[in-house]
């Protein structure tokens, strides 16, 4: 069976062929419609979904293009797990193969400020050949700016992003995905991470142990949202966080000359003549460079205080 569908783009008629073929098959086959193995890249079939939302997955973040044979719904039985590691070019068996989940958010690597520049730089080249009004980087924040006012779903952002993508001449490079649009904004410091949470605020969902309960293990609410039935959604959270790390907004402080020079002050242009001017003049400030002198001796330290 031909699988080049893998390889195709997903906003092409090709790839919403494929995702069907796909789904059919595991139906064909006798896989449950509400709980089919998802083969995208964050799941890598380490999870298993309703159809449609294994269908939204495959849309939003990709299949991996090596996945032609379809061992994981049941193209081949379990048993002969052997031939399928040497059809699909690994070299473990089916039952050794870890189950890993792919970053597809673009934090796994930090970049330096030189990446930082020339990505951003590629950003703001236009949206088009040709076009004048937009480059790739301002379309995107105006159509982040609505899905955020009007609390468009990611899925919904995707959908919206494939039809503008297909309604754009050929050789633009706007992004088919949100997990495409949140690598482009990521560089920018505006990554965050959703954590499921507890609708009773007992714990977050983000631990080894959490991360699959599906309801919280002190007060046995839900996990999942319930509709007016009182039904579980599942897959649709019913209290999410938004947690935004801090780290890379503080190291893009120091990607303009200007901000830099601000942060750096203390240090490289501040009276030093024993009289409290600054909080550097502070005896607090002093024990901290007299505790930890590697990290006080760079003038580009910070220092955070919590006020309680």
């Amino acid at each position: 069976m031909d699988r080049d569908w893998l390889k195709a783009d997903r906003r092409s008629r090709e790839f919403q062929n494929g995702v069907e073929e796909l789904l059919m098959f595991a139906f064909e086959n006798g896989c449950d419609e509400n709980k089919i193995s998802c083969p995208c890249l964050k799941c890598c079939h380490s999870k298993s979904w309703k159809a449609r939302i294994v269908r939204d997955h495959l849309f939003q973040n990709g299949i991996d293009p090596t996945y032609k044979c379809w061992i994981w719904h049941v193209e081949l039985d379990m048993g002969q797990s052997q031939a399928a590691g040497e059809v699909t070019g690994s070299s473990e068996s089916v039952d050794q193969m870890p189950m890993r989940e792919e970053n597809v958010d673009g934090d796994d690597e930090s970049m330096d400020s030189s990446d930082m520049f020339n990505h951003v730089q590629s950003e703001h080249e236009p949206l088009y050949p040709g076009c004048e009004g937009f480059t790739k980087m301002k379309a995107l924040v105006k159509l982040y700016y609505l899905k955020a006012k009007y609390q468009l779903s990611d899925g919904g952002f995707s959908e919206l992003l494939l039809l503008v993508a297909s309604m754009l001449p050929e050789g633009n490079t706007f992004p088919s995905s949100f997990s495409e649009a949140k690598k482009s904004l990521c560089v920018l410091g505006m990554e965050y991470e959703k954590i499921h949470v507890c609708p009773n605020d007992c714990l977050l969902y983000r631990g080894e142990r959490e991360e699959d309960e599906m309801r919280c293990r002190i007060c046995q609410a839900s996990r999942w949202k319930l509709n007016k039935k009182g039904e579980e959604l599942e897959g649709v959270p019913a209290k999410v966080l938004w947690y935004f790390p801090l780290i890379p907004r503080l190291r893009n402080l120091f990607s303009s000359p200007k901000t830099t020079k601000d942060l750096t002050w203390y240090d490289t242009e501040r009276l030093k003549d024993d009289k409290m001017r600054h909080p550097a003049d502070s005896k607090t400030w002093k024990e901290v460079d007299a505790k930890w002198p590697d990290f006080s001796s760079d003038s580009r330290n910070l220092r955070l205080v919590v006020y309680l």
